[in-house]
């Protein structure tokens, strides 16, 4: 019966009981002088029933306007067409035991998930020169040096302080990024062959590509890649979520594009900021792992594919080709020393803590040597193994 029809039904239950209300023209009941109560009257009798017939009427017509139930369907397309724990076999609902019901989980999770596919690799141009002299960050140079006091041939301007190093490209152009937000390149005689305009000042030292193509990151939270041979602009990359990319405070400089690049073998530019950073030489997003705090000092890459990166929360990382933690170290205070790999593999960096620390592939330390001071730059290792490293003492 459906909700309307039962009210209908309520409704007459109430009138059947209800007392009846006396009609003027009708005689009147007659009181009972034992029990005190009225004698229905033939009228009041005839007034019941009208009632009654009206009811009965209203109550037969609801319920042929009422709809009929629909009819379950007998077959089933999935198991949200089964109710509670039943699900959808040979579209019949049925109850599974645990066993069956456990194949059934299992093919559900190599079935219907959708599969994502690994991200293509993009290949760029090898590495040309960069911070350290290459990937590990051994400090070595190309060439000999001078075996006399050298003289000054030439001096080029920039207008404001330089604090990176300046990287020669293949054709001999000198590039040097500046505090007046600018990457300047200058011929082999010292003249501004282009210079390119960023938004906020740059720290780091640019790297160069094989092919000419010069990257460089500035405190306007972006990584640019320009065209070696005219300055122009082939992409940027905008790291972090930082409100004010040009804000200064712990804020304002957390998303600062300060931590190298670093440039892999197949073209896969490494960049420290409020995490570290590995993007394609297309300008998109490898991957990226998140860290507490900034990243202050280019990456060192491993033979193995490791990318250690030290950073501001007191640790170095060892991170594999996917982005993901293998392991980290911890020292006391700050690190914003670049970690240096050996060729054994040794990691080696300096910390705020006035340690200079050796650390084993695998993460152990293996030694490390207490200075008088804070120990911010980062260390060059000679062919015959020598370390030499500057300390704030």
């Amino acid at each position: 019966m459906c909700e309307r029809n039962q009210l209908c039904y309520n409704a007459l239950v109430s009138v059947g009981n209800m007392p009846i209300i006396k009609n003027k023209t009708a005689k009147t009941a007659k009181t009972n002088k034992t029990t005190g109560t009225k004698k229905e009257t033939a009228g009041d009798r005839a007034l019941r029933s009208c009632l009654f017939a009206v009811m009965a009427v209203t109550l037969t017509v609801g319920l042929l306007s009422c709809p009929r139930p629909h009819s379950i369907p007998s077959g089933c397309g999935s198991d949200r067409d089964c109710k509670g724990s039943r699900v959808c076999e040979a579209s019949h609902c049925v109850e599974l035991d645990k066993e069956v019901d456990l194949n059934r989980t299992i093919e559900k999770k190599h079935v219907h998930p959708e599969k994502k596919s690994p991200p293509q690799p993009v290949v760029g141009s090898p590495p040309f020169a960069m911070f350290g002299g290459g990937a590990d960050n051994r400090g070595r140079v190309a060439g000999l040096v001078p075996r006399k006091k050298p003289t000054e041939v030439w001096r080029g301007a920039t207008g404001k302080p330089i604090i990176g190093s300046p990287t020669v490209g293949p054709d001999g152009t000198i590039y040097v990024g500046s505090h007046s937000r600018e990457v300047f390149a200058f011929t082999p005689a010292g003249k501004i062959k282009w210079r390119f305009a960023t938004d906020d000042r740059i720290w780091g030292t640019p790297a160069v590509a094989i092919d000419g193509t010069v990257y460089i990151g500035s405190d306007d939270d972006h990584l640019y890649a320009l065209d070696g041979s005219n300055g122009k602009q082939k992409w940027k990359f905008r790291v972090g979520t930082c409100a004010d990319p040009t804000g200064f405070g712990p804020v304002g400089v957390r998303c600062d594009a300060d931590g190298g690049p670093t440039l892999g073998a197949d073209g896969t530019i490494y960049l420290g900021a409020d995490g570290v950073y590995a993007i394609w030489p297309d300008g998109s997003l490898r991957w990226k792992l998140a860290t507490s705090e900034p990243v202050r000092a280019p990456p060192a890459l491993g033979t193995d594919g490791h990318v250690f990166a030290t950073c501001l929360d007191d640790s170095l990382y060892a991170i594999d080709a996917s982005g993901s933690v293998q392991w980290a170290v911890r020292a006391r205070r700050d690190i914003e020393s670049a970690p240096v790999i050996g060729s054994d593999g040794t990691i080696y960096f300096g910390s705020d803590d006035g340690n200079f620390y050796a650390v084993a592939a695998d993460g152990d330390i293996r030694w490390k040597v207490v200075t008088g001071g804070a120990i911010r730059s980062s260390a060059a290792i000679g062919p015959d193994g020598t370390i030499v490293v500057g300390s704030y003492d």
